[in-house]
C-alpha cells in the first residue's frame, strides 16, 4: 500500500513538472511571435506607407469612433509584401473584412495592383451618391461638372489657365486695370540729340539700361528724369499711368568745364590731374581745348596725354606751362602726332612743346 501511495505521489509530481516546462514553452514561442512581428512591422515601416481605409458611417462603429478612424495616420508597406501580391493567393486575400468592428482594412497594396479589384465600402468614396471627405490638409479640386458658369463667361475647368490680365469668368483683374499692358515713354534729349524719342514696352519690362543713349557736346549722360532740371529721378512708372516723359541729365566731364562745342575751357584739380600727369577726356563728346584753359593748373602739369578724340588744340593752349617736361598724343590722332615729348602738327609744324624745348635742341 506504502508502495501505491509513493507511486500516486511521483506521478502528481511529473505531471506538475510536464505542465510547468508547458508553460515555459509556450511562453517562449508567444515572446518568438512577437519579435517576429515587430522586426516584420518596422521593415514595413520603413519602406513605404499605405491608408487604412475605413467602413461606412451605418457600420456599428458609432460616430466617433468613425471619426477617429478616419484620421489615422499613414502605415507603411515594404516593396517586399507589396509585389506579393501579385500571387493569386494573395488577390483572393487582398481585402479583409472586419464583420465585429464595422471596419474594412485592405492589405497593403489593395486596389492600386493592377489586376486587383477592390469593392468600395459604403462610405469609402467611388460610390454614387456618395461624397469622399477630404482628409486633413488635402486639396480639394472642382471636377469639370463643377464648373459655374454666368452671363460675364464660364470660369475655366480643372487645368485650364488665364491670361495675364484675366480673370475666371473673363473679368479684368485689378492688377490689369492697375498696369496698362503697353507703355509709351517719350525720352527727351533735353540738349542732347535725338531731341526727342518715342518708344512703347510692356509696363512690366521697362528698363532705362536698355534706352538709347542721347548725345551732346562736352557733357557727360547722367541718367534719365521725370522733370527738365533734373531734380527727380526716374525709377519707373506710377500705376494707371499709360505714357511717361522723362528728360536726359547731363554733368560736366571730372576736372574739366566744357563749352557746347566740346572744347575745354577749364580745367581744375582732379581726376584729370593725378601726380603733375593731365589726361585729357577720352570721350567724343570733348574735341578739344581752348586757349587759357589750363591756367588754374599751369603751375602743376608735368606731362599732358592728348587722346585721338581731341582734334582741336588753340593756337597757346598749352603756353605758361613752366614744369611741362612732356607732351604725348595717342596713336591715330587725325590732326597731330607726338615725337619726343614734343607735339607736332600732321604738316610737321610744332603746336606745343616742353619747358626744356628750344630751336637748337630740335
Amino acid at each position: 500500500m506504502e508502495m501505491v501511495l509513493v507511486l500516486s505521489e511521483s506521478g502528481a509530481d511529473m505531471r506538475a513538472i510536464l505542465r510547468r516546462v508547458t508553460g515555459i514553452l509556450l511562453l517562449l514561442a508567444l515572446t518568438i511571435v512577437l519579435m517576429t512581428a515587430a522586426e516584420r512591422f518596422e521593415a514595413t515601416r520603413t519602406s513605404g506607407e499605405y491608408r487604412i481605409p475605413l467602413a461606412a458611417e451605418e457600420a456599428p462603429v458609432g460616430e466617433e469612433g468613425l471619426s477617429a478612424a478616419k484620421n489615422c495616420p499613414a502605415l507603411p508597406v515594404s516593396a517586399e509584401l507589396e509585389s506579393g501580391l501579385q500571387e493569386p493567393a494573395a488577390k483572393e486575400a487582398a481585402e479583409l473584412f472586419v464583420p465585429t468592428g464595422g471596419m474594412a482594412i485592405p492589405l497593403p497594396g489593395a486596389g492600386i495592383i493592377p489586376g486587383v479589384e477592390v469593392t468600395p465600402l459604403p462610405g469609402e468614396g467611388n460610390v454614387p451618391g456618395e461624397e469622399e471627405e477630404p482628409l486633413p490638409g488635402e486639396e480639394v479640386r472642382p471636377s469639370p461638372e463643377d464648373v459655374v458658369t454666368s452671363e460675364a463667361g464660364s470660369f475655366p475647368a480643372v487645368g485650364e489657365t488665364t491670361a495675364p490680365g484675366e480673370s475666371a469668368g473673363g473679368i479684368i483683374s485689378e492688377d490689369a486695370a492697375v498696369f496698362p499692358a503697353v507703355v509709351t515713354v517719350w525720352l527727351n534729349g533735353n540738349g542732347g540729340e535725338p531731341a526727342r524719342t518715342q518708344i512703347t514696352a510692356e509696363a512690366e519690362a521697362l528698363s532705362p539700361e536698355t534706352w538709347e543713349i542721347p548725345f551732346r557736346p562736352g557733357k557727360v549722360f547722367d541718367g534719365w528724369y521725370l522733370d527738365e532740371a533734373c531734380t527727380i529721378p526716374f525709377t519707373g512708372t506710377e500705376k494707371g499711368a499709360a505714357q511717361v516723359e522723362v528728360y536726359a541729365g547731363w554733368k560736366e566731364f571730372a576736372g574739366f568745364v566744357c563749352d557746347d562745342a566740346g572744347h575745354i575751357t577749364a580745367c581744375t584739380p582732379g581726376d584729370g590731374l593725378l601726380d603733375g600727369i593731365l589726361t585729357l577726356p577720352a570721350d567724343a563728346a570733348c574735341t578739344g581745348i581752348e586757349a587759357g584753359a589750363l591756367a588754374e593748373v599751369a603751375d602743376q602739369v608735368m606731362e599732358i596725354f592728348i587722346p585721338a578724340n581731341i582734334t582741336y588744340i588753340a593756337d597757346g593752349a598749352f603756353d605758361g606751362l613752366t614744369n611741362l617736361m612732356y607732351i604725348e598724343a595717342e596713336p591715330g590722332n587725325p590732326v597731330c602726332y607726338s615725337e619726343g615729348g614734343v607735339l607736332y602738327a600732321m604738316s610737321g609744324e610744332v603746336i606745343a612743346a616742353p619747358a626744356w624745348y628750344t630751336a637748337d635742341a630740335a
